[in-house]
């Protein structure tokens, strides 16, 4: 963590639909992150599993120059680095092994309507694997070879969706890094365990249920979302 005296952190302001699913972004402040340069220190650059936030390729890239061997790499990204950075994100899944992104932003970049058409677009530029996040309506996790869908885990009372992504690519990259294993498999669990992590974290206002959040508490919640998917 670096403080900058005198500069305002990152801040996002959005509005959300009725419709959770959908928001609005009505501001966007860089701050710190116009003038920052990542710096990693020893043991990070030593790291073998890296994900990159959704900051700006160009810091993207200047973090992953500076691990030394990284066994697999995700990112994530948001719309405003799509438009106004195209050509850098294109040179970053090059470099990945797994990229996070929601049905909009994959609309967007691609400028495919269909899901599918929209992630073989995205897998043509390098990654193995593409999660394409629908909200409540759950998630895709699609490679060259195959495809599995996922629903969301049932949530009565959604409190605050706001970095619901960072939550579910939280879960799915710390299951990764626990087996250590990333075929297809592997990667279908993975993205199970994102979306629990996910559902906890929509049910409080930032990251309030988080905190305390144990990993029983987490099994059971998985337990119950095979009894309602399995048939």
């Amino acid at each position: 963590i670096e403080v900058v005296k005198g500069r305002r952190t990152f801040r996002w302001t959005g509005q959300y639909e009725i419709d959770m699913n959908k928001r609005k972004t009505t501001r966007l402040e860089l701050n710190v992150f116009k003038d920052f340069n990542p710096v990693l220190n020893e043991g990070n650059c030593k790291a073998r599993f890296i994900f990159l936030g959704n900051i700006d390729p160009d810091l993207q890239h200047k973090v992953l120059d500076q691990v030394e061997s990284p066994e697999f790499i995700a990112a994530d990204t948001i719309e405003c680095y799509l438009e106004n950075k195209p050509d850098r994100f294109r040179e970053l899944l090059k470099r990945i092994q797994l990229l996070f992104m929601n049905d909009s932003e994959a609309r967007l970049f691609t400028g495919k309507h269909n899901i599918l058409s929209a992630a073989k677009v995205l897998l043509d530029y390098g990654p193995e694997y593409v999660i394409i996040k629908k909200g409540e309506h759950g998630s895709i996790l699609i490679s060259r070879d195959d495809i599995f869908i996922v629903p969301a885990y049932p949530i009565n009372n959604v409190v605050d969706p706001t970095g619901a992504g960072d939550g579910y690519a939280g879960g799915t990259m710390g299951y990764i890094a626990k087996v250590n294993s990333w075929d297809f498999k592997t990667m279908k669990k993975a993205v199970v365990y994102g979306g629990i992590v996910a559902s906890f974290l929509v049910e409080d206002f930032s990251l309030g249920n988080l905190k305390d959040l144990k990993l029983e508490v987490i099994e059971e919640r998985m337990a119950y979302f095979r009894h309602v998917t399995s048939y």
